[in-house]
């Protein structure tokens, strides 16, 4: 009935979900009323049907998502994965991986206005042929994440970022972090020649691991740009943040330690397979110790997240518990170098030891 092409439609799929932008007003503790709203559905054009609703040409309609652009859909068909808001600009941008593209929507609009042609997409980037202006040769992202304005006070201010997974991506598996500067007109409509690609027609690759291939995840991750003019990367798939100066020297790298069985142990792998780790992490970002979210907080540092070998953990499996003092009632009253429970190291295992070991039972670290 809206023009969907069946063809185009994944076997098992029965119905497709629109995306929807809601902005909420809090009313309460826990009560909020939608004071804005956008919904995708409102903004398509297809080709397919010329008796259904949006019947035209995607290419003479840039601004409109072709609703029959993508083949094999499932029922999240677009998944937009990240939002970020520009309070100077009054407009939003959000990540679209599966079309392989940013878009850029005004906020400046009533949920009315929203559902016309002022809440068409006001910019699209990353892959023209999605509006039928470029091929395959032209496409930049692949399974993109974390599209983001740089924030004013940072080195490229106005700029937009965004996370190149680089899923399918010809050249090989690795990912990047893009930046450009958007065709931003005066009256915050972006420059659009007829017929043409909305530009950069190129990209700006401000981050890229050295070897390349070693810095990938194909879903999830993110990117940003930091104050001090550094890109902070996030694989989300491997749980690992890389911060990185302009001049491509890594001057920071972080594993996460918390996996869905717990937390590792310093040094420990997590469990691999082609795709993740088990350690993954949807994306990181750095807050800054003024950021208002923070203010009146006790930023003490607390335990560290990542766990210790304990002494007193005699049979290693990362707790100390009844079996541990099996052992050591066992070698009690032993003397010398190879008594394994002395843990005061005064040569001898006995009721200073027994205190040790209650102290610290239960998990390492």
């Amino acid at each position: 009935a809206k023009g969907r092409d069946p063809e185009t439609i994944a076997e098992d799929v029965t119905h497709l979900l629109a995306e929807r932008i809601v902005e909420v007003r809090p009313t309460g503790p826990t009560t909020a009323e939608v004071v804005w709203q956008w919904s995708s559905w409102d903004h398509h054009i297809q080709n397919h049907d010329p008796d259904a609703p949006h019947y035209g040409n995607p290419a003479d309609h840039p601004g409109r998502i072709d609703f029959n652009g993508l083949d094999a859909v499932g029922t999240d068909w677009i998944h937009a994965n990240s939002i970020d808001y520009n309070e100077q600009l009054d407009q939003i941008v959000i990540s679209t991986p599966f079309f392989n593209e940013l878009w850029i929507i005004d906020h400046d609009t009533t949920t009315e206005e929203a559902s016309g042609p002022a809440g068409d997409l006001l910019y699209r980037w990353g892959n023209p042929r999605m509006y039928g202006r470029g091929g395959a040769e032209d496409q930049i992202l692949y399974g993109n994440h974390d599209a983001l304005w740089i924030q004013e006070g940072t080195p490229g201010t106005g700029n937009l970022t965004i996370f190149n997974n680089g899923k399918d991506r010809p050249e090989g598996a690795f990912s990047t972090i893009e930046e450009f500067t958007p065709p931003l007109q005066p009256d915050g409509s972006y420059a659009l020649e007829p017929g043409e690609a909305w530009a950069p027609l190129q990209t700006n690759t401000v981050f890229q691991y050295d070897p390349p291939e070693a810095f990938f995840s194909r879903f999830i991750s993110g990117g940003m740009r930091l104050p001090n003019g550094n890109l902070l990367a996030c694989a989300g798939g491997f749980g690992t943040v890389v911060e990185q100066t302009p001049e491509g020297e890594v001057v920071w790298t972080y594993h996460s330690p918390l996996t869905q069985d717990g937390r590792l142990f310093q040094g420990e792998l997590p469990g691999q397979n082609y795709w993740n780790t088990d350690n993954r992490i949807f994306r990181a970002v750095r807050y800054a110790p003024d950021h208002p979210g923070l203010v009146g907080r006790d930023l003490t540092p607390g335990p560290f997240l990542e766990r210790y070998p304990c002494p007193t953990d005699l049979d290693g499996n990362g707790e100390v518990n009844g079996a541990d003092l099996t052992q050591l009632l066992a070698d009690w009253g032993c003397t010398g170098d190879d008594c394994v429970g002395d843990f005061d190291g005064n040569g001898t295992v006995g009721g200073p030891d027994l205190t040790i070991i209650l102290s610290a039972w239960g998990e390492c670290g």
